[in-house]
């Protein structure tokens, strides 16, 4: 492709751990969503390119269940408190997914870890 040939391919998340790391978020509703791709949310952190701005395309069929579901806005206490236990935060690596075999994010660009 195109992006592989001038080294521009991004390595996006995958959708489990980008909804997981959406929840802790604890974004309510879609316009929300739209200020915190935007960076409009200063309490919030910056949305990093490797996270699609509209994951109900990149996602259409790999798990999308709509925006209640992306947010976590539908999710009951329960399921709340499961996710909120440990906040997995997102850290975009030096190599920034251009070193294959990278010891740091595998290749991928960003690793987490749970704060």
């Amino acid at each position: 492709s195109w992006e592989d040939w001038l080294g521009s391919e991004i390595p996006y998340r995958d959708f489990k751990s980008t909804r997981k790391f959406i929840h802790s978020l604890k974004l309510r509703e879609r316009k929300d969503w739209d200020y915190f791709c935007r960076g409009k949310l200063p309490h919030k952190p910056a949305r990093t390119e490797n996270i699609y701005a509209f994951p109900e395309i990149a996602y259409q069929d790999n798990g999308w269940n709509g925006w209640k579901d992306w947010l976590g806005s539908g999710m009951n206490q329960k399921e709340k408190d499961d996710t909120t236990a440990l906040h997995e935060v997102m850290i975009e690596c030096k190599c920034k997914g251009r070193i294959k075999n990278c010891t740091v994010c595998d290749g991928k660009g960003y690793y987490t870890r749970n704060i």
